[in-house]
């Protein structure tokens, strides 16, 4: 799994594009392949949703080199 309890993710589901780019906090596992995150944001028909992992992309701090790098490539440095 991606998330663990705690982690800031962002809703990155296709199946519920009117959440999709909003930061929840994960709280608990709802079941073997989904969470229960707070604020808890609900279907068009008002029912409340337990993401599913994938659906979710957690923001941690890393020590490892930022992903963007990899497909924008290190800045040259300025010549004054």
């Amino acid at each position: 799994m991606n998330c663990k309890p705690g982690d800031l993710a962002i809703v990155v589901s296709e199946q519920s594009p009117q959440h999709t780019g909003k930061v929840v906090t994960v709280v608990r596992a709802f079941d073997r392949n989904s969470w229960i995150c707070t604020p808890w944001l609900r279907t068009t028909r008002g029912q409340p949703i337990a993401w599913c992992d994938c659906a979710l992309r957690p923001i941690r701090d890393n020590d490892k080199e930022d992903e963007t790098l990899t497909w924008a490539g290190k800045p040259a440095k300025e010549i004054a």
